[in-house]
């Protein structure tokens, strides 16, 4: 009786041999294929870039995710949250995340999407604060650099009413020196 060939045997993928086992490759090639959508998955982030108004400043939670357009909460992280509340709180903690994971499951949400979900949301957040912590920086460092400007011209606005009064001091003492000059020479040359 001749051995049956496997499908690779006969697409010449693989060598006949009587050690090989067609579900061990089936298997391996499976495993693979999981671990290459893992890796796609996993280095795989979308980039974002939300764009803020010429008046907006900073975003509330909501006005975030609708920028990233994530608004719709109906197959977010969030429905893992959601669920778990309506659970008991005495529940071991291993129980309640596996009835969770069942119930969403039953939903029709997988928690790889959520996985997602929540990794948008983590971006759309990180790159909020660091856009408004980038611009809150550069204001700040303009208002600071105001500041100073300020202080020194109030500094020299100083300098300049000190300069303004020394000088109508000595304005002052030239022309009472002045007037009480003129005031002997009349007084001398007055009739007694």
């Amino acid at each position: 009786m001749t051995k049956k060939k496997s499908i690779f045997e006969k697409l010449g993928l693989v060598e006949p041999s009587e050690d090989f086992n067609q579900d061990e490759l089936i298997e391996s090639l499976q495993l693979q294929s999981m671990e290459i959508e893992q890796d796609v998955y996993h280095n795989h982030v979308p980039e974002m870039v939300l764009q803020f108004g010429e008046d907006e400043d900073f975003l509330i939670v909501t006005e975030i995710y609708e920028k990233a357009e994530i608004s719709d909460l109906s197959k977010s992280i969030f429905k893992a949250e959601e669920f778990g509340n309506h659970l008991p709180n005495d529940l071991p903690s291993e129980v309640k995340r596996q009835s969770v994971i069942g119930i969403l499951t039953a939903s029709g949400l997988q928690v790889e999407e959520l996985f997602e979900d929540a990794e948008k949301r983590i971006n759309a957040l990180k790159e909020v604060s660091t856009v408004t912590t980038e611009k809150s920086n550069l204001v700040i460092a303009e208002k600071e650099q105001e500041t100073i400007d300020l202080l020194n011209k109030i500094d020299s606005l100083k300098q300049d009413i000190i300069n303004r009064k020394t000088a109508q001091e000595k304005q002052d003492g030239l022309i009472n020196d002045e007037l009480t000059k003129i005031g002997q020479i009349l007084k001398f040359i007055s009739p007694k």
